[in-house]
């Protein structure tokens, strides 16, 4: 089985944003130390709408400046290392503004539903070509913020525009709604890999682009009771090196998911990275050829990069870890 680990380089979307050096840099220097000891190249979605505004913005703001120069060093390495750089956007940036070292967020803006079709082809046509020009390599994949990739039909004109041949936002299986996230992929393709075109849920066989979606499994409460309980004890381990705050959870999912079964996705993150063995073993007896995960470096934890390596180990000899590129 093949194994695609796909990471969303991007800040903390909340209220503080947290810093380029905690959120990236850092957690990035653990995870590829442990990926490159393993031949694991990752996919990293990287939010070029954040990048442009800090090179827009940096003519005005000094600290802004270092960021962006952070950035672009960063993603150099990575590219150079032989890590796969694709397009993630949260159209908000473009929209959001920064006063006395602090980026005032504008939430009203969050997903490309809440723009208008001209302000969006300008936001994804500008991102996607500073990308290339930090990376100087060609970007054909895309993840929407939020997963938020409905209605299909906007984004569809966005990739035709710009060349973009894949996209790695469903999440299988599962249901979102509120001010920032609105997604339903309950009924999306059950395949690991599918052509569509205009309904990113739905099959064709002859559409023109690929969707890859991130993989899933069943989750009782249970999980999300210990989940829980280990926030409220404040275990050290689970302490993440990002110093954001993240966009608030609905007050209706966090009751689903201590209630009744829910879908979680495979990912590296905190604490949820404790079922990802369990997930891709499954996915293997039941025959599936690839397993897609998800990452952001803003939640790791010591926790989590312990287990990352425990996974590695597990993996790396019988399974052939991919990148987006790779799948094309």
């Amino acid at each position: 089985m093949r194994i695609l680990i796909t990471l969303d380089y991007e800040v903390f979307l909340g209220k503080e944003t947290g810093s380029v050096t905690n959120d990236l840099i850092i957690p990035l220097n653990e995870l590829t130390s442990v990926a490159n000891n393993h031949g694991i190249k990752f996919s990293l979605f990287v939010d070029a709408s954040y990048i442009y505004m800090l090179k827009k913005l940096g003519k005005e703001h000094l600290k802004l400046k270092n960021d962006y120069d952070k950035i672009c060093f960063n993603l150099n390495k990575l590219s150079n290392e032989g890590h796969d750089i694709e397009l993630h956007i949260h159209p908000h940036w473009f929209f959001s503004t920064y006063n006395k070292d602090k980026w005032i967020i504008d939430s009203s803006h969050y997903k490309f539903s809440d723009i208008k079709k001209d302000e969006a082809e300008e936001i994804f046509s500008e991102s996607k070509k500073l990308l290339e020009e930090i990376t100087n390599k060609k970007i054909i994949a895309f993840r929407a913020g939020g997963f938020s990739a409905q209605p299909t039909v906007l984004l569809t004109h966005l990739f035709k525009q710009n060349n973009i041949k894949a996209d790695c936002s469903v999440y299988t299986g599962a249901s979102y709604n509120s001010k920032y996230q609105k997604y339903d992929y309950k009924d999306s393709c059950t395949k690991e890999l599918y052509n569509f075109s205009n309904n990113i849920c739905k099959e064709d066989i002859n559409g023109e682009f690929t969707e890859i979606p991130i993989s899933s499994l069943n989750i009782s409460p249970c999980f999300y009771w210990k989940l829980a309980s280990r926030k409220i004890i404040g275990i050290k381990s689970d302490k993440t090196w990002g110093d954001g705050i993240t966009v608030k959870t609905s007050s209706e999912s966090i009751i689903n998911r201590l209630t009744k079964k829910s879908k979680a996705m495979a990912t590296i993150d905190g604490y949820k990275i404790s079922y990802l063995p369990r997930l891709c073993d499954l996915r293997k007896k039941e025959g599936k050829t690839l397993t897609t995960i998800i990452g952001h470096p803003k939640l790791a934890t010591s926790y989590s990069i312990k287990k990352f390596i425990v996974f590695c180990k597990l993996y790396s000899h019988e399974n052939n870890f991919v990148t987006i590129k790779d799948l094309l």
